[in-house]
């Protein structure tokens, strides 16, 4: 199985993350509730202690005598013990009832073995843990009598345990209860999404511009937007790819249809002379479709974004000597003057075997459409931290409504003879746009003539670089 298969859902994403924010909110509640029920002067597991201890105090009426103290205090642990649902029983339950001059005026029977607190030995409504019990102590609004009540500690685990039970039960049930209401909400809260879904399985039957005016949610705009942008740009790339394999395979049918007749012409061929002449001609036709086929193959290069430039210094001067003496004998044979100016050593930073391709292809077109006994100068230079090269030639030229529909694929001029596949100069510029240079058509001199000319700057990159766009 797939990961994308084993990925949680959103759905389940945002109901996981909700769950452990509300288990970690009411985490802290829980701990900060049972802080305070534990608190040893406010808490509520001695809150009730503090109130027995003064009504105890409380209930002792002038003139304080002993019997009215002991009295008020069975009174007290009776009333205890009658409202008490854990079961406290007698031996749990201690009282001390003190006049404020020290003098005992009553104490719980059968229970001489507990301490005795005198008035102000301890912290007033205060839990005390002594001897295994737990005491708080009181005095009346006179501050004349002075009360101890004392619980003993299994007692007052009990209790403990009871509110902690409580507490934890309640805290439970607003958890599920909170969960719950988070479900729905998710569930409901996502229902854009699913209709989202849906209409992109219909995107086919909806026009793509409608879905910018359905009422999605705020949140959902940007998605709708980028994924009219990728539907868009998809459906761009789809006709593309279109119109270049029926480009391609219109211009490949007419070379490949004459390498055929070639071949059964040179099969056919009666004498030697004839034969020579057809082998020539099968030989040329075969070198157009190769070259076809390799601006063909630069051209899936580009667009598949795998074309890596490995620039290095070189020296330019070099390299068009080098282009400019494989296409001399074409030139002689065309009487076409080819020559070269520029500096006899120019250093320069590119990636030689594209911008060989580049040259090639603006040569090849030069000596392609100008006529006889003209005459092409490849010049080159350096200037403001850039290196140009300018291919001029004193040809009929390009129309001036033909000058930018050159520059597109499978395009060569309506003045421009047959051959030829129209992909030499859409290659140069995709070439130049990795060098972060250009290319440009220029007017020549006079009426006729055109010049191409290449500018890139010559600040060193590195040697594999990936392939960016002509837009960067």
């Amino acid at each position: 199985m797939s990961h994308a298969h084993r990925s949680p859902s959103l759905f389940s994403r945002l109901l996981g993350w909700q769950t452990l924010v509300l288990f970690l909110v009411m985490g802290v509640a829980l701990a900060i509730e049972l802080h305070d029920i534990h608190d040893p002067r406010r808490g509520e597991l001695i809150s009730g202690q503090v109130l027995l201890a003064t009504a105890t105090a409380q209930l002792v009426p002038p003139p304080h005598v002993p019997e009215q103290a002991a009295f008020a205090g069975r009174t007290i642990r009776q009333l205890s013990a009658e409202h008490d649902d854990i079961g406290l029983r007698e031996e749990q339950y201690s009282f001390q009832i003190w006049q404020a001059d020290g003098r005992l005026l009553a104490r719980s029977d059968g229970l001489a073995e507990t301490h005795l607190f005198a008035p102000g030995s301890l912290p007033v409504q205060q839990r005390v843990d002594a001897q295994d019990w737990v005491w708080v102590a009181a005095w009346n609004p006179g501050h004349d009598i002075w009360a101890v009540v004392g619980h003993h500690r299994n007692y007052y685990q009990r209790i403990g345990s009871r509110i902690l039970t409580d507490v934890i039960s309640l805290f439970a049930k607003t958890f599920i209860s909170l969960w719950l209401a988070l479900w729905l909400a998710t569930r409901f809260g996502l229902r854009p999404l699913r209709g989202l879904a849906r209409r992109i399985a219909q995107h086919g039957e909806m026009p793509l511009s409608v879905w910018n005016e359905l009422a999605e949610p705020a949140e959902l705009r940007p998605v709708v937007r980028a994924l009219n942008d990728y539907s868009t740009r998809m459906a761009q790339m789809r006709e593309a790819e279109r119109c270049f394999f029926a480009h391609a395979a219109h211009e490949l049918r007419t070379p490949l249809a004459s390498l055929g007749a070639q071949a059964h012409a040179l099969a056919h061929a009666e004498d030697g002379d004839e034969r020579v002449r057809q082998a020539r001609l099968l030989q040329q036709g075969t070198e157009r479709t190769a070259a076809v086929l390799d601006k063909l193959l630069t051209i899936a290069r580009l667009d598949a974004d795998t074309m890596r430039l490995n620039i290095h210094a070189f020296d330019l001067t070099d390299l068009l000597e080098t282009r400019i003496a494989e296409q001399v004998p074409r030139a002689l044979e065309q009487k076409i003057d080819l020559g070269l100016e520029g500096p006899p050593h120019q250093r320069a930073h590119a990636d030689p075997a594209l911008l060989a391709t580049v040259l090639d292809n603006l040569l090849d077109n030069a000596l392609r459409y100008i006529p006889a006994s003209s005459r092409i100068t490849v010049s080159h230079g350096q200037e403001h931290g850039s290196n140009w090269i300018c291919v001029h030639d004193n040809g009929p030229g390009i129309p001036a409504e033909d000058r930018q529909r050159i520059f597109e694929r499978f395009e060569r001029g309506r003045e421009a003879c047959a051959t030829g596949s129209g992909l030499g100069l859409s290659i140069a510029r995709d070439i130049m746009a990795l060098h972060h240079g250009t290319l440009t058509l220029d007017d020549g001199d006079g009426i006729h003539g055109c010049r191409m000319c290449l500018r890139w700057p010559d600040a060193p990159r590195p040697a594999s670089l990936d392939r960016m766009t002509s837009g960067e």
